[in-house]
């Protein structure tokens, strides 16, 4: 699993939880513009060595701004930070990734129940060829971790 690609798009949907479109297009606008300082093109979220000073403001503001009522957004954005880390023995295995979520979900699983938001849909079809928008490529991983041939194991999760 892409640890990094997956927390970009985390990124871009707290983004969307919290201020909506019209922010995820000015986000993007401003990695794009930040990364070309760096000789880097396109709406990355790193610029080589270190996430781009808009990704990090963007952790900061989704904490201020999300919602009073909103635990599981705030949590998140502390696993997407780590998620988005730049350093490869920094960045969580799949093994922590769900342990995290599985802890961060459960006040709300207990709210509302388990099943609570998938009453009466229709699951999407995830393995269709043309999922363009979960393409990981439109989530281009830092320099520095592209050398990487597997994720990192840790033994237990971090007790931040």
């Amino acid at each position: 699993m892409d640890i990094w690609s997956l927390g970009c798009i985390w990124l871009e949907a707290a983004v969307w939880i919290v201020f909506g479109k019209r922010t995820i297009v000015e986000f993007r606008q401003n990695r794009r513009v930040e990364a070309s300082q760096y000789g880097i093109d396109g709406e990355v979220f790193h610029k080589h060595n270190a996430v781009l000073d808009a990704v990090t403001n963007m952790f900061k503001w989704l904490r201020q701004h999300a919602h009073a009522e909103d635990d599981v957004t705030r949590e998140m954005v502390s696993v997407i930070e780590r998620m988005l880390s730049v350093q490869p023995k920094e960045l969580p295995d799949t093994t922590w990734l769900k342990s995290k979520i599985d802890i961060v979900l459960a006040p709300a699983k207990n709210r509302f129940g388990e099943d609570h938001h998938l009453a009466n849909q229709q699951k999407p079809d995830l393995t269709r060829s043309d999922r363009g928008m979960f393409d990981s490529s439109a989530y281009p991983v830092p320099p520095a971790m592209q050398m990487i041939d597997h994720a990192p194991t840790h033994a237990e999760p971090p007790t931040n």
